[in-house]
């Protein structure tokens, strides 16, 4: 009778192997999901019950640091170990690839491995630079190592069953006490001793020893333990080391700047700049990515901020409207599911948070229907919500909504209203705009059956139809061209006048009003405020808000305060957005 023979592994690494296996998981599994909101990866939904929602990219950057100390250590026990020649890809193994059979599929399952470690590793480093704030190619490149790294388990499983079947697939369950290699003979060694042995003839026609003391001291996993603790200090060191840093420097209150979106003052030329680099936003000539500048002074009671962003055009319209033979029709191309994003406006976020981890993602719940048994969001991305009771405060300017700039925060999510229920309004899960008379509103009454490419109501016209063509410039289709200098595209209350038949009648076909109605000018008391300019491809806001929380929801603004940037290039809900918050520095030392 004859017994086969069980084949088994080393104890370091099968626990190794399944240390990266787990650490590869979260990382695949969190990273799914984020590439489920881009562009094309709306696919990935079909996996939206089993990849995690809550804290992604906090998995992702701690999978992506466990995989990377994991190799680290790897590759240590490998050479305290001596086994480099099991995984060495020389020319006799490629040869074997011809071969055929066991020997064949060894030399192919060593060659896939080879080309997983190569996509891990293009992983790690436009990760890391992901991480830095580098975009661009490194978006794509991350996106392609991982489609290889996805594939990578499959090959891996099929190669080593072709080698041995079930038998050999359960090495990784079967851990054996490791037996370290001889190392290979140092001639020079050798020399001196045989040269020593002939001097004192000694040893005279004795074997040669071996030194069998030296493989049994070189404690493999021990080794390979300080090396992944090593590599995890010292990547846990990597964030506040290059985190970044906006100083805000004291202004005396007569040299506080204006808000009116000009850096000319003084105040400006003196303050220190901040830039991030945002992406995986829509637009923005095709890159998705705009450069941000940020700049902010404080008169001990205020802050004023600056920032500036790259945006090839001034994009006005918003959801205009425009008279046919049928009736009023609203001007869109994806409003039904809040994606539009050609008529739309420009707009810009800032998201400010108390000190704590410098990660976003908190409020970011990727997934059709995050909240059971409430609505999912419109454009089935997920929606902004908090769990843990903390806030975050949001302001939100438009490009044409007369300098109003939104104040709100996110919070845990609300119950949702009966319209939202039923999918006539949009159920935003934890986006609040703080309380307060409305200011503007859109021109236009949402259908019942959702369905915008059917007429809609106006709920205002005109009241000097040549005066809203004046302001509203020339007219184009192309997203691409910027607005006329000048141009306006809302309406005031006093300007307009409640929809009514007879003044409809008087509106010729072909006429294009503003989709928005501003309903009160800003009176200067609002929490958060300021103005904007755009010029030569760049948009420039100033704003302002006191250092203290003006609402019970507001975040107190001091050192150490988080805020993240957001762009949107006529989009209604794509934006750029950046990994790393920038940390506020309050300075009481003079600039000058």
């Amino acid at each position: 009778m004859s017994f086969r023979r069980r084949h088994s592994t080393d104890l370091g690494t099968v626990i190794l192997h399944w240390v990266l296996a787990g650490f590869f998981a979260f990382a695949a599994l969190s990273g799914l999901r984020i590439v489920s909101d881009e562009p094309g990866g709306q696919w990935l939904r079909a996996l939206d019950i089993v990849l995690p929602v809550e804290n992604l990219w906090l998995i992702h950057v701690a999978a992506g640091a466990g995989l990377a100390a994991t190799l680290a250590a790897y590759g240590v026990y490998m050479l305290r170990s001596r086994l480099l020649p099991r995984i060495s890809l020389g020319p006799t193994r490629l040869a074997n690839l011809f071969a055929g059979g066991r020997m064949g599929w060894a030399s192919a399952g060593l060659l896939t491995y080879w080309i997983f470690l190569c996509a891990l590793a293009l992983e790690l480093i436009t990760g890391i630079n992901l991480f830095s704030g580098y975009g661009a190619s490194n978006i794509m490149l991350h996106i392609l190592g991982a489609c290889v790294c996805l594939g990578f388990p499959v090959v891996h499983v099929a190669c080593h069953w072709a080698c041995g079947r079930g038998n050999q697939l359960m090495r990784v369950f079967r851990p054996a006490r490791l037996i370290i290699p001889a190392a290979p003979p140092d001639f020079a060694n050798l020399l001196a001793e045989q040269l020593h042995k002939a001097a004192t003839k000694s040893c005279a026609g004795q074997p040669l020893a071996v030194n069998e003391g030296a493989a049994t001291k070189r404690r493999p996993l021990l080794w390979t333990l300080t090396a992944f603790v090593a590599a995890c200090l010292g990547l846990a060191a990597f964030q506040p080391l290059t985190s970044q840093t906006l100083v805000v420097v004291p202004v005396q209150g007569k040299a506080a700047p204006r808000l009116d979106g000009d850096l000319s003052a003084a105040a400006w030329a003196n303050a220190p700049v901040t830039r991030v680099l945002t992406s995986h936003g829509a637009n923005f000539g095709g890159s998705g990515e705009s450069l941000v500048e940020v700049r902010a002074v404080h008169d001990a009671t205020t802050i004023y901020f600056a920032f500036t962003w790259s945006d090839p055009t001034r994009s006005l319209k918003n959801l205009p409207l425009v008279k046919q033979k049928d009736g009023w029709h609203l001007v869109q191309s994806g409003h039904e599911s809040a994606e539009e994003e050609v008529y739309y406006e420009d707009k810009f976020s800032v998201l400010i948070a108390k000190p704590g981890l410098p990660l976003i993602g908190a409020a970011i719940h990727l997934a059709i229907a995050p909240l059971g048994g409430k609505p999912a969001g419109l454009t089935g991305r997920g929606l902004h919500y908090t769990t843990n009771g903390s806030l975050a405060e949001v302001w939100q300017w438009h490009a044409d909504r007369a300098d109003i700039i939104d104040d709100g925060y996110f919070g845990g999510p609300v119950a949702p209203g009966i319209a939202q229920v039923e999918g006539r309004e949009r159920y935003k899960g934890g986006y609040i705009t703080e309380q307060g008379p409305p200011r503007y509103e859109d021109n236009f009454d949402v259908p019942a059956t959702g369905d915008f490419l059917k007429p809609v109501l106006p709920r205002r016209l005109p009241k000097d139809l040549a005066l809203t063509k004046r302001a509203l410039g020339w007219l184009s289709d192309n997203p691409d061209i910027s607005e006329q200098p000048g141009a306006r595209w809302w309406m005031a209350m006093e300007e307009s006048v409640p929809y009514s038949q007879a003044a409809d009648a008087a509106i010729p076909r072909d006429t294009v009003i503003p989709g928005v109605i501003v309903l009160a000018a800003d009176p200067g008391g609002a929490a958060v405020h300021g103005a904007a300019l755009w010029s030569a491809g760049r948009w420039t806001l100033t704003l302002a808000r006191t250092l203290a929380p003006p609402h019970p929801k507001d975040i107190p603004i001091e050192t150490g305060t988080m805020m993240w940037l957001a762009a949107f290039d006529h989009s209604e809900t794509r934006h750029t957005r950046h990994l790393r918050p920038i940390i506020l520095e309050l300075s009481n030392a003079d600039p000058s």
